[in-house]
Parts: C-alpha cells; sequence; structure tokens
C-alpha cells in the first residue's frame, strides 16, 4: 500500500507551540527518560511532527499518534486529529501526552498514522538513573 504522506520530522520535547505564521517550536527536545523506579509517571511531554502529503487535496485526513511499550502493547493514543492540506501539502502537529505511566524499560515506539497507514516513527527510550 501506498503511503498518503511522508513524515519530514518528529521530536519528543518538554514544550511546543505554534505560531500564527506556521512557524512551530520545540523546547527541551529529548529521546530518552530515567526514572529512579519504574512503574512512573512522567507529567507532560509533547510530539511534534510535520507531515507532507503524497497529493495536493481538499480531502480531509486522519491523523493519529499512538505510543507503544517495547513488548508491542499500546500505551497511548492521541485523539484522531481531522486536517485537510488545501492551501499547501505539508502540515505540521503538536500533541500532548499528559501523565503517561511507564512500567518497562527500553525503546517505546512513538508512530504518526495518517488515514491508518503508519509513515514514520522515533523512539523514547525509558531507562533506569543510574545510582
Amino acid at each position: 500500500m501506498k503511503k498518503p504522506a511522508k513524515l519530514n520530522y518528529i521530536h519528543l520535547c518538554d514544550y511546543a507551540l505554534a505560531s500564527e505564521r506556521n512557524k512551530v517550536s520545540a523546547i527541551g527536545i529529548f529521546d530518552h527518560i530515567a526514572f529512579s523506579s519504574l512503574s512512573n509517571k512522567h507529567p507532560v511531554f509533547y510530539v511534534v511532527a510535520s507531515i507532507e502529503m503524497c497529493k495536493k487535496d481538499k480531502k480531509t485526513h486522519d491523523l493519529a499518534i499512538t505510543m507503544s511499550n517495547p513488548d508491542g502493547t499500546e500505551l497511548a493514543r492521541a485523539a484522531n486529529i481531522k486536517f485537510k492540506t488545501e492551501k499547501s501539502q505539508i502540515a505540521y502537529f503538536i500533541v500532548s501526552f499528559v501523565n503517561k505511566t511507564f512500567s518497562l524499560i527500553g525503546d517505546h515506539k512513538v508512530e504518526v498514522y495518517v488515514d491508518d497507514v503508519p509513515i514514520g516513527s522515533t523512539s523514547l527510550d525509558i531507562r533506569l538513573k543510574k545510582k
């Protein structure tokens, strides 16, 4: 199956915002979280993604962002976001994950879907702090 979009980038960060002029700011980009013990909650983090649609159309598309444990079970899913790309083929998204509990160490997959098709992912490494 052909992908409906290309993932230009995906970042995990402490905070993110978008300006009126479509400029995205990602503050405190990271790829791991270290806890002193598990299970543990992280208060909030943001996922920032830029996607480029393969073709320009006026159709409404669905975007979803999921996070899975290292064993593959889904830990979280951002609500499906409906969007159109009438003026540009590029779209930017900012999604927050609040009070997520992490019970396993290792790489947690954060994946972006457009119209239920996976278009790309990144990893969030959950580790224990060194003593």
